[in-house]
C-alpha cells in the first residue's frame, strides 16, 4: 500500500527511476548519502563561516533542492548563505539556521529511509 508522505519520496524516486526497482534502491542510498552529507557539512561550513564552501554546497544541492521540491531547505541555505556575507555575524541566528537544515535533513532522511524499509520489504532491494 502506497502512504503519501511529506515529501513524497516514494513516488518521486519511482517516477525518476521510471520504474526500475533496482535504480530506485540506488537512487534511495545515494540520497541517503547526500543528505546525511549536506546535514553535517552545513553544520561545519557555518561554524567556519565559509562562504566559498556554502556557495559550493548551494550549487551542488540546487538540483535536488528543485527536483523534490525542498523548496524550505533551500530557503533556508540561502538564508545561511546571506549572513555568512553580513560583516557581523548574529549567532543566535547562525544557531537557528544550522538547527532548521538539521530538522529538515533528519524529516528527508526520515522518509528516504521509510522508502528503503518499503524496498526491502517487499522484497524490492537484498540486503
Amino acid at each position: 500500500m502506497y502512504i503519501q508522505k511529506k515529501y513524497d519520496f516514494q513516488r518521486k524516486l519511482s517516477v525518476l527511476a521510471e520504474g526500475d526497482k533496482l535504480f530506485v534502491k540506488e537512487l534511495t542510498r545515494l540520497y541517503i548519502i547526500n543528505f546525511q552529507e549536506l546535514r553535517h557539512n552545513f553544520r561545519m561550513i557555518m561554524l567556519d563561516q565559509d562562504q566559498q564552501a556554502l556557495a559550493f554546497m548551494h550549487h551542488k544541492y540546487r538540483t535536488t533542492f528543485l527536483m523534490f521540491d525542498l523548496m524550505e531547505l533551500a530557503t533556508e541555505v540561502e538564508k545561511g548563505k546571506k549572513l555568512l556575507e553580513t560583516t557581523t555575524i548574529n549567532a543566535l541566528e547562525m544557531h537557528q539556521l544550522i538547527s532548521n537544515v538539521e530538522k529538515s535533513c533528519d524529516e528527508i532522511l526520515s522518509e528516504l529511509h521509510e522508502v528503503e524499509i518499503v524496498s526491502y520489504s517487499r522484497g524490492l532491494i537484498n540486503p
